[in-house]
């Protein structure tokens, strides 16, 4: 089945993302591929996986997960908004560490909330 093949290709780059919030297990993720939940998108050299935020007044696409060659993520823009546009988003975002907001702002982004956050 080519989506279990893509899953455990792109196991790594997976956990490697997972490490740094510490949210979910592989597991949580695969499951939540294989039930639509989230949605892989897989390259030659890294992927990103996605999930729909829905809020009261509109719908995003929201980016959570990425890993591999960066210019591959970056490529992969065009063909994500393209997917919001027709699946009703209204915006797309990312969910990451601050590095991200470089790369953002460098393709028509800009920060619209900064999340911080305490262990209990």
């Amino acid at each position: 089945f080519f989506i279990m093949d893509e899953i455990e290709r792109c196991r790594e780059w997976i956990e490697g993302a997972l490490k740094l919030l510490d949210t979910h297990e592989f597991f949580d993720i695969k499951e939540g591929i294989l039930n639509g939940r989230y949605i892989l998108w897989p390259a030659p050299d890294g992927c990103l996986v996605t999930e729909f935020v829905e809020y009261p007044k509109y719908r995003v696409l929201n980016v959570f997960l990425g890993g591999g060659k960066l210019e591959r993520l970056v490529d992969m823009r065009p063909a994500m908004e393209d997917f919001a546009k027709k699946t009703g988003c209204k915006k797309i975002s990312i969910t990451g560490r601050k590095g991200w907001q470089k790369i953002l702002n460098n393709n028509g982004g800009k920060v619209e909330a900064f999340v911080m956050a305490k262990e209990l």
